[in-house]
């Protein structure tokens, strides 16, 4: 796990945020209410996804979200609760 990794991992544990960590630290996956966040340390990147059912009950994933930087994902998910 690289640097921005292990700083993104520690300040989302402080704030109590649930996620779990994929390829190593290269993405993390923030548990939502009804979606679920990709956030990727070494670029400052997320997308937020939410899942829809279209009308034969297929799930297909929606982007809802998109943002940048770790300080407007926090901000982001504190407005969303």
């Amino acid at each position: 796990m690289n640097f921005m990794s292990e700083k993104a991992v520690n300040v989302l544990t402080k704030k109590g945020i649930v996620f779990d960590v994929k390829n190593d630290g290269i993405q993390l996956v923030i548990e939502g209410i009804n979606s679920y966040i990709d956030y990727y340390p070494t670029t400052g990147k997320w997308l937020e996804r939410k899942p829809i059912l279209d009308s034969n009950d297929d799930i297909y994933i929606f982007e809802a979200r998109k943002g940048f930087s770790l300080k407007k994902l926090l901000k982001y998910i504190k407005g969303k609760k």
